[in-house]
């Protein structure tokens, strides 16, 4: 009996050790699965080869299918555009291939990003595979033709962190009608562009990164005076020339980027209202400046009391970059100054203090 009973401990041992191997492979088969996306939350393609998609994985074998079906987070992660005028069973299959993800993923969160192009009316087939899986989203990204195409963004979003939404026209009637977002306790970062600043109304104290691109000033200036708690800004402003600058103050700002198209109005600066003691690092177009970068940014370090350490100036004349030279003499808690000269394709500059 004593053999036997020591056969069959030899023999349970084994397969022991062979299920032990068996959950290694399948775990080193999962991990190069996840190394074949993009990292999370950037979407990879739905399908095609080009960048490899997790469907593809499920195309290899019957094993890989199981595999990649077996993992959740290869399946997290959904982008798709679409132009419904261009091809309206598109709508039906990308319809299909969301659902498809939603139920691979599981129950853990969601990265959706959605373009939809053209105005023709967002599909509400398609949206509402989406809206159903809300209190998963984690991060968003929506480009859509009119804000009153969006998608039940008015209702609680308990794992929003980021949102980036992006509107490309309005109502030729003036009928827009603003967008305020539904709770959303975890959200730190946005991003709004085209007509988003003007009409989308956001939870602006509990975010430390906002992005306003092709705004106007007046658009913007409201919005970061409701944003007290900022680290990181970047501003793409259009220009107006009936802006007059206003105080914005900004106490935990700490990287502030601002670029705006070529203008001959030099002398537009909207950081003439910033106020940001904690800023460090500056990123900003030379028509920022106004007609003199070293009176602009002296008047911003002396207004906030900063200490900055990094400073790179894009689209600089000769001017610029002299004026620069200079105010790197006076300021030492800067070691860091590049500038981008103008006409595009010419070097960057790059030069330390001192």
């Amino acid at each position: 009996m004593s053999v036997l009973q020591a056969r069959r401990e030899q023999l349970a041992s084994l397969h022991a050790q062979i299920a032990d191997l068996e959950r290694r492979l399948v775990a080193l088969h999962q991990e190069k699965c996840l190394q074949t996306l993009p990292p999370y939350p950037i979407c990879p393609p739905i399908s095609g080869t080009l960048r490899l998609s997790p469907t593809l994985l499920t195309h290899i074998c019957s094993k890989w299918r199981v595999i990649a079906l077996s993992i959740p987070q290869l399946w997290r992660a959904i982008g798709l555009s679409f132009w419904p005028r261009r091809n309206p069973t598109v709508i039906s299959r990308r319809t299909e291939f969301v659902e498809t993800w939603i139920s691979r993923a599981r129950y853990g969160p969601l990265s959706i990003e959605l373009k939809v192009i053209g105005t023709e009316s967002a599909t509400p087939q398609l949206f509402s595979s989406i809206v159903s899986q809300r209190e998963r989203w984690q991060y968003l990204k929506i480009e859509i033709p009119l804000i009153d195409h969006m998608f039940s963004l008015t209702e609680t979003m308990p794992l929003l962190c980021h949102l980036e939404l992006v509107l490309n026209s309005e109502h030729e009637d003036g009928s827009q009608t603003s967008l305020v977002l539904g709770p959303a306790p975890l959200l730190r970062s946005a991003v709004l562009a085209g007509f988003a600043p003007a009409f989308v109304i956001l939870p602006w104290s509990q975010l430390t990164s906002l992005g306003l691109l092709r705004a106007f000033p007046e658009e913007c200036i409201p919005i970061l005076q409701c944003t007290p708690n900022l680290v990181h800004c970047e501003l793409d402003i259009v220009i107006n020339d009936d802006f007059i600058p206003e105080e914005i103050q900004l106490p935990h700002l700490e990287s502030l980027v601002i670029t705006t198209p070529e203008t001959e109005r030099e002398e537009f600066a909207v950081i003439n209202g910033f106020v940001a003691p904690a800023l460090r690092r500056l990123n900003i177009s030379r028509y920022q400046l106004g007609m003199s970068a070293t009176d602009t940014l002296t008047s911003l370090f002396s207004r906030s009391g900063c200490s900055l350490e990094g400073l790179r100036v894009t689209d600089a004349s000769p001017d610029t970059t002299l004026q620069c030279h200079i105010l790197a003499s006076g300021l030492p808690s800067l070691t860091t100054i590049s500038v981008s000269v103008r006409p595009a394709g010419t070097a960057m500059i790059s030069f330390s203090p001192g």
